[in-house]
């Protein structure tokens, strides 16, 4: 159809400072630039083309639904990149927690021979059970280090 090769030359003649102009401004939403642009065209496609109202009403519809079209493209965007961030989130807690958990087991895995040894003498000196307690191993553990409590 002569006529649409015809709009489709004028939408392509259109300056690209009439679409980088709403691109540009920091203060809209990407909705609102989209929404800017394609007002744009429709308003262009009327100044150029005497079209009726009948053809004014299509053009409207067939806008509409891509501006519905985008509006859901953009919000479901908007809404993976929240449930991104939430996961990275999530991936970042359970790399924490995954590293609290080695480092438990890491300080078990190096204390485990030493509370056995320290067991082992506490029961070869005689020592009462009573006596085997956290504050006791710690002590034995500062002075095998040449440290003490104090």
């Amino acid at each position: 159809c002569p006529a649409y090769a015809e709009l489709i030359q004028q939408v392509a003649n259109i300056s690209d400072e009439k679409f980088i102009e709403p691109l540009n401004k920091q203060s809209s939403s990407t909705i609102e630039r989209v929404m800017f642009l394609l007002d744009n065209i429709i308003y262009f496609v009327n100044e150029y083309y005497q079209i009726n109202r009948q053809q004014g009403q299509e053009l409207d519809r067939i806008i509409n639904e891509i501006k519905s079209i985008l509006i859901d493209t953009i919000n479901d965007n908007q809404t993976m990149k929240k449930k991104i961030v939430s996961l990275e989130t999530d991936i970042k807690y359970l790399k924490n927690e995954n590293y609290e958990t080695k480092r438990y087991r890491t300080t078990v895995e190096i204390l485990t021979p030493i509370v056995r040894q320290i067991r082992t003498t506490m029961v070869h000196q005689g020592i009462p059970d009573f006596y085997y307690s956290k504050i006791i191993i710690n002590a034995y553990i500062l002075r095998a280090h040449g440290d003490n409590i104090s």
